[in-house]
């Protein structure tokens, strides 16, 4: 992975490199107060963050943005499309992280399919 370090942005902890593999990442520290969140474009993601530790709300936006990598939607008429949230579904669930995100990912949709999805799996 290759880590981009220039004036305010810092390199990100060793615990992130795992989770996104081949993938560049801008990392920015905010000022306290301020959530995670992402930006993917590029081929980079912008990760804005105010901790250094591997929460959850932490781990679910690197691989939000690594699924942006892993699943390009140009051309698809939707960036968070469902080849987006089929391959974002799989990293969350291979990361332990689906129960968080059925309930915390940002987006409506995303939600509304992470829970659909495990409906169906069940059936």
């Amino acid at each position: 992975m290759g880590w981009i370090a220039k004036g305010k942005y810092t390199a990100p902890p060793a615990w992130a490199a795992a989770l996104a593999p081949g993938m560049n990442l801008l990392w920015h520290f905010h000022p306290a107060g301020k959530s995670a969140y992402g930006c993917y474009y590029g081929g980079s993601a912008h990760i804005h963050t105010n901790t250094n530790e591997p929460t959850d709300e932490l781990r679910m936006v690197i691989l939000h943005e690594y699924g942006h990598h892993k699943a390009p939607a140009y051309g698809s008429g939707s960036w968070h499309g469902p080849k987006f949230w089929r391959t974002v579904r799989r990293l969350y669930a291979e990361n332990g992280l689906l129960e968080y995100a059925k309930t915390h990912e940002r987006y409506a949709t995303g939600r509304r399919y992470l829970a659909e999805a495990e409906e169906v799996a069940a059936t």
